[in-house]
């Protein structure tokens, strides 16, 4: 699958300059690229800030918020992605794949979620009461809100590229009076959002993220990219994903198993 990636993200990063000028989408992922080997570049080898970078919704995970883009597209850029900037971090990055892949601890990673139930039902409850943003992720020493990101010294807007909707794309310092301001619009605030985000990360939790449907994924700590592991708070007359089911990011769920009424413990590759 993931070998498909690449060849699929290849077909979109690489080619002659004057394809590249008459294709804006090829440019963005060039550039999106290059942003994120750009903040790899810093981690020199150290594998646990790798990971914690790459986690769903992290600094070095690839978003495609295009609403077109079909999900094995999505997936292929991802893939791509990922790998470019392990190479820029100085981290096998495929190795670290293989081992979560081929790791036999489901049941280890079912019983450590489920441990965590409470604390990953308030991260449920803190980004469902957003309006307007449906993400909330603890970064290495900070956090970030969808495209508003603080990384423990400052501010900063994550914009999406025109096209596919990449981020990391362009970033653009903001103040913090302009973060409270935009932070307030969704209904929260920087000290609000720093002590749901100390919880987690005390807890092991990387992000919670609200799907379009209603459903809410609070995913744990560990995970890389499309391989991750964690809770799914299934909407009111919503059905859990089924083994199988391909997620709109490309990620295939190979593990659905309820752990409480309405809360299921998930894990994509």
């Amino acid at each position: 699958m993931r070998v498909v990636g690449v060849a699929l993200a290849s077909l979109i990063v690489l080619g002659a300059s004057a394809s590249v000028a008459q294709d804006p989408a090829r440019e963005e992922m060039r550039t999106a690229i290059e942003t994120g080997m750009t903040l790899a570049s810093g981690i020199n080898g150290n594998v646990a800030i790798f990971r914690s970078a790459v986690v769903q919704y992290g600094p070095l995970d690839l978003r495609v918020q295009s609403s077109t883009a079909p999900p094995r597209s999505i997936r292929g850029m991802r893939d791509y992605f990922f790998g470019a900037v392990g190479q820029a971090a100085g981290v096998d990055a495929l190795a670290l794949i293989k081992a979560f892949e081929s790791c036999a601890c489901d049941a280890a990673r079912r019983d450590s979620a489920v441990a965590l139930l409470e604390s990953a039902r308030s991260a449920a409850r803190a980004v469902s009461a957003l309006h307007g943003a449906a993400v909330i992720v603890a970064w290495p020493g900070g956090w970030a809100v969808d495209t508003l990101a603080y990384d423990g010294t400052g501010f900063v807007m994550r914009q999406p590229s025109p096209v596919l909707g990449l981020v990391p794309w362009q970033t653009h310092p903001v103040a913090r009076e302009q973060a409270e301001v935009w932070l307030g619009h969704v209904g929260t605030s920087v000290d609000a959002v720093s002590r749901v985000v100390s919880d987690m990360a005390a807890h092991g939790l990387a992000s919670a993220a609200r799907d379009a449907n209603g459903d809410v994924r609070v995913t744990r700590a560990g995970g890389m990219a499309s391989d991750a592991t964690g809770l799914i708070f299934v909407a009111s007359n919503n059905t859990p994903p089924s083994v199988g089911a391909i997620g709109r990011a490309g990620d295939r769920y190979v593990t659905v198993t309820g752990v409480a009424p309405g809360v299921y413990f998930y894990e994509t590759h």
